[in-house]
Formats: C-alpha cells, structure tokens, sequence
C-alpha cells in the first residue's frame, strides 16, 4: 500500500531536517576543530548523513521528490548558529540538541502513520533512536562545556 500524501510530505520535510542537521553539524565542527567536542560532533554528523541516505531511499520508493537541501530548517539553522556562535561554546550545542529533539519529533509524528509499511517502520524506529541518543551525546558534550574553564571563543 502506497504512503499516504501527508506521511510522504513528513518524511520529506525530515529528510530537510537531516540536510539541515548535516549543515549545522559541519559549522560546528569548524567551530569545535581541534577541541574535545570535535569527534563526537563528527560522529553525529556521519550518522545524520546516513540518516539522508535513508530518507532518501524512502521518499523515492513511495514516489516522493526527493530533497536536495535543507529548505526552510537550512535557512532557520543558518540564523541561529550565526547569532549562536557569537555567544559561547555552550549555546551551538545546545542549538544542536534542540534540533535534535525536533528531529526526534518529527520522527514519532511519521511513525504515527498506522498504514506505515513495516520495513519503513523499522527505519524510522532506528532514525528515531539515533536522534534520542544524540540529544544525550550532547548533553554530556553541554555538560563538559559548562564544566571546564572558559576557551577562547572562535566562530563558526
């Protein structure tokens, strides 16, 4: 059974997200570039990459066109992290967590669909998990930021 328009309209709009979340992770890796924080925003990043890939594969089974950018969450991300990276090391990673949350949203609202098929089920569940993870990585990455001496600020 074919999705329905508004689970392939949600699955789109992710699929934005994650082009976004790759972006903001790139700027904060310029931000973070050899700093403590570097590895594991790298790691995210690969995994929101993957996590593209996958959506992409979705979208174009179930007929959908397939995003190639970030569309409105590409543009809200780029003018938060240029007005975040002027405040702290905290705030970018906090930034990033939020989207993360909102990606993991958007992820329940997709799963809500009853006529999901099951193998898109199970990669979604898997998309879904990966964003709760990364909003405790993050944390962990938040909670070592606020622990540590002050660095010396640099843009990203």
């Amino acid at each position: 059974m074919p999705l329905t328009k508004a689970t392939i309209d949600a699955l789109i709009s992710q699929c934005q997200g994650e082009i976004a979340a790759v972006d903001a992770y790139d700027r904060a890796l310029k931000k973070f570039a050899r700093q403590p924080e570097e590895p594991t925003l790298a790691e995210l990043r690969v995994e929101h990459e993957d996590s593209v890939t996958r959506l992409r594969r979705i979208i174009e089974i179930d007929g959908g066109k397939i995003p190639h950018e970030g569309g409105i969450w590409g543009s809200v991300a780029n003018a938060v992290h240029a007005m975040t990276a002027m405040v702290n090391d905290e705030v970018p990673i906090q930034v990033l967590q939020q989207g993360e949350q909102v990606g993991a949203d958007g992820y329940e609202q997709a799963l809500a669909d009853p006529d999901l098929p099951e193998e898109h089920r199970q990669e979604l569940t898997l998309l879904l998990t990966r964003c709760r993870k990364h909003v405790e990585r993050l944390q962990v990455l938040r909670d070592h930021i606020l622990e540590t001496p002050p660095r010396p600020m640099t843009a990203w």
